[in-house]
């Protein structure tokens, strides 16, 4: 699910400023588990009053089932498999920067398993970049915060 508050940080209609963007991204969300969409089991009183102040979109595609995935894909704007990031390998504690394919597989093996990169490419553009939002994190559930600028 993606809920965005967009307003204007600036009070002057004449001064062109940046939109202030809050895009939330919540992993195994039912489309209908919060008030602003039709929830009447769970309470989401912070969500509902996000929802009355911005945009909702309640149509989206999800480049992969897994997080890590699709994630990336929110990041840099590419598909998972052309980055190399195509397992939950993202919160894992070994960096791989470069995706490689298992060299041999056992005989009663059906296919080969990629060791999926667990960090964006530091040469690609994030959109954290391109909004210019140094400040924008990916805060997981542990308390770990992930800097999008710096490809965590």
């Amino acid at each position: 699910m993606a809920c965005t508050g967009i307003g204007s940080n600036s009070s002057s209609a004449a001064t062109p400023s940046k939109p202030n963007i809050v895009f939330i991204l919540a992993d195994d969300l039912g489309w209908r588990d919060v008030g602003c969409l039709g929830s009447t089991y769970f309470k989401t009183l912070n969500m509902d009053a996000l929802s009355k102040r911005g945009m909702i979109f309640t149509q989206a595609y999800a480049t992969n089932p897994l997080c890590s995935p699709s994630r990336a894909s929110i990041m840099s704007g590419q598909y998972p498999a052309r980055i190399g990031m195509t397992q939950a390998a993202g919160h894992l504690p070994n960096v791989i920067i470069q995706q490689s394919v298992q060299a041999r597989g056992k005989p009663d093996q059906k296919s080969l398993a990629d060791n999926s990169v667990t960090w964006l490419p530091t040469n690609l553009v994030t959109l954290a970049e391109i909004v210019g939002a140094p400040l924008l994190t990916n805060q997981i559930m542990d308390g770990r915060s992930f800097l999008p600028v710096l490809k965590g």
